[in-house]
C-alpha cells in the first residue's frame, strides 16, 4: 500500500513538472509547438541558472565586469520565460533567446571568460541555434560565431581583456566546432524528418480510425436494417420489442403493437413478379413510416409482406388515428391490384393495445396477440383493422374492442 501510494505521489510530481514545462500547449497545439515548447522552456531555465550561478561566482571572485555580464544574460532568459508563460512560444522569444546567447558565448570566446576557457561555451550553441531555427539557419548563425570571434580577436589581437589564439589552437577549435556543427545539423535534420513522419502517421492513423468508424456505423446500420425496404429488420425487432416490454410495466407506459400484412400479396407477385412486388413493398414501407410523427415510434419489416409498428407512450386514441392512417394511406397510393377485392393494394392490420397498469404480460403474448388479430382481419375480409386488449384474464388470451373497415 505504501509503495503504491509513493508510486502515485511521484507520478503526481512528474505530472506537475511535464505541465510545468509545457505551458501554453493545449489538444489543437501543431505538433511542432508540443515538440518545441517543453524543450525551449528547460532551455531557458537551464541557461538562466547556470549564468545566474555562474555571475555570483565571477562577482564573488573579483571579476565584476564578467559577473555583471553573466547576471545581465540570466535576467533576459529570466524575462523571456516570464513573459511566454501560459502562451505557445512566440517568434520574438526565440529571436531573444538566440540573441543573447550569440553575444554571450561570443564575448566569453572573445574575452576567454573568468578562467581563460570561454570559448569552450561556444559547443553548446549549435543544439540551441538549430532548435530554435531550424538546420539551415542555425548552421549559418553557428558558422557565424566562430568567424565573428576570430576575426575580433585577430582584429583587436593585444587589446586589453582580449585573448590571443595561435593558429593550432584556432585550427583545432575551428575544426572541433564545424564538426559539432555538422553533427547537430545532421541530428536536427533527422529528427525534424522524424517528427514529420509521425505526424504523417499520425494523420494516416486518425484517417484510418475515421474510415473504421464510419464503416462501423455502416454495418451496425445494415445490421439492425431490412436491405429492401430500409426499415428495421426482424433481428432489431425481438431486440427493441422486449426491451420496451420490460420498459413499459416499469413505467406504466401504454404501448401498442401494430401488425401489418399486405393483402393477397403472392397474388401480386405472381401475376407481376418480383420485382413490381418489391417496390410495393417499398412503397408500404415507405407510407407506414411517413405517418410516424415521433423518432419513438417504429416501423420493421417483420418477415416477406408483414410489417411491425410500435407505439410507446400511446393512448388508445392516438394508437387508433395511426393505425388507421396507415390503413388508408396505403389504400391512397392506389397501386392496381387486380386480384384484390378493392381493386388496389390494401393491409390487414392487427393492434394489440397494452396498459401496463391494468395487465403484465410476456413479449410472446404480446405479439401473439397482435399477430392473431391480424389473422382474424384478413379472414374477415383483409383490408381492416382488428384491434384487441392485452387481456389475458380470458380462456382465449385475448379482447377485442373494434373492428374498422376500409369503407
Amino acid at each position: 500500500m505504501q509503495s503504491n501510494q509513493q508510486s502515485d505521489r511521484i507520478s503526481d510530481r512528474m505530472e506537475k513538472l511535464l505541465l510545468f514545462f509545457s505551458n501554453g500547449i493545449t489538444p489543437e497545439s501543431s505538433l511542432d509547438e508540443f515538440r518545441r515548447t517543453p524543450l525551449f522552456n528547460i532551455l531557458i531555465l537551464l541557461g538562466f541558472t547556470f549564468f545566474l550561478i555562474f555571475g555570483v561566482v565571477t562577482i564573488s571572485s573579483g571579476n565584476t565586469l564578467f559577473g555583471i555580464g553573466e547576471i545581465g544574460v540570466a535576467t533576459t532568459l529570466f524575462a523571456t520565460f516570464i513573459l511566454t508563460r501560459n502562451k505557445p512560444v512566440p517568434r520574438w522569444a526565440s529571436s531573444t533567446v538566440l540573441l543573447v546567447f550569440y553575444f554571450a558565448f561570443l564575448f566569453l570566446g572573445v574575452t576567454g571568460g573568468p578562467d581563460g576557457n570561454g570559448y569552450l561555451w561556444m559547443y553548446t550553441f549549435p543544439a540551441a541555434a538549430m532548435f530554435l531555427t531550424g538546420p539551415k539557419i542555425g548552421t549559418i548563425w553557428s558558422l557565424s560565431l566562430v568567424a565573428f570571434l576570430f576575426g575580433i580577436t585577430s582584429a583587436l589581437q593585444g587589446a586589453t581583456h582580449v585573448i590571443s589564439y595561435d593558429n593550432s589552437h584556432f585550427l583545432r577549435i575551428a575544426g572541433s566546432y564545424t564538426l559539432v556543427v555538422l553533427f547537430t545539423a545532421a541530428t536536427d535534420v533527422v529528427l525534424i524528418y522524424s517528427f514529420v513522419k509521425i505526424r504523417e502517421i499520425q494523420v494516416r492513423l486518425e484517417t484510418t480510425i475515421a474510415e473504421l468508424n464510419e464503416s462501423r456505423e455502416e454495418l451496425q446500420q445494415q445490421a439492425i436494417h431490412d436491405g429492401l425496404t430500409g426499415v428495421f429488420n426482424r433481428r432489431f425487432f425481438n431486440q427493441t420489442i422486449t426491451t420496451w416490454t420490460i420498459q413499459a410495466q416499469r413505467h406504466h407506459s401504454h404501448t401498442a403493437l401494430l401488425m401489418i400484412d399486405v393483402d393477397n400479396f403472392k397474388k401480386y407477385n405472381d401475376r407481376f413478379g418480383h420485382l413490381k412486388g418489391d417496390m410495393v413493398l417499398k412503397t408500404v414501407a415507405e407510407t407506414i413510416q411517413g405517418v410516424l410523427r415521433r423518432e419513438s415510434d417504429m416501423v420493421f419489416r417483420f418477415g416477406g409482406e408483414e410489417f411491425t409498428v410500435l407505439l410507446t407512450k400511446t393512448t388508445d386514441e392516438t394508437t387508433r388515428k395511426i393505425t388507421e392512417s396507415i390503413l388508408h394511406s396505403i389504400r391512397r397510393c392506389n397501386i392496381p391490384h387486380p386480384d384484390s377485392a378493392t381493386g388496389t393494394v390494401s393491409v390487414s392490420i392487427g393492434v394489440a393495445e397494452w396498459d401496463p397498469t391494468v395487465e403484465s404480460i410476456f413479449t410472446e403474448d404480446f405479439i401473439e396477440i397482435a399477430d392473431s388479430a391480424m389473422y382474424d382481419a384478413k379472414m374477415a375480409g383483409r383490408a381492416r383493422i382488428i384491434y384487441r386488449s392485452c387481456d389475458l384474464t380470458g380462456d382465449d388470451h385475448r379482447k377485442t374492442t373494434a373492428i374498422v373497415s376500409i369503407d
